[in-house]
């Protein structure tokens, strides 16, 4: 989809939320008391992937870094991918059934 995106001169921009992991399958197991298994995975680096198709990359390193990040992607005049690292977080939370 990057190459097709960039073949079409789409002015796209993607935003990754990168914990390195299957998130939704990771919380499906918790909240199901089951043990976390093959949810972690080894991505790649977004930002070299982007750029080995035509698209800038961005990758957000601070907090305070993320509005200007997104900012400057949303002013490209070209595809865009902006790589946010995040927490691995289960959500929803669970609560104790009554």
């Amino acid at each position: 989809e990057l190459l097709t995106a960039t073949r079409h001169g789409l002015k796209v921009t993607v935003v990754v939320f990168n914990n390195g992991a299957l998130q939704m399958e990771r919380d499906k197991m918790v909240v199901s008391g089951l043990q976390e298994l093959g949810v972690d995975v080894t991505n790649p680096d977004f930002v070299r992937l982007a750029e080995a198709c035509g698209w800038r990359g961005f990758r957000v390193e601070r907090e305070e870094d993320l509005e200007p990040v997104l900012r400057q992607a949303l002013a490209e005049p070209a595809p865009a991918l902006v790589d946010v690292p995040t927490a691995s977080v289960v959500y929803p939370e669970t609560k104790p059934v009554d």
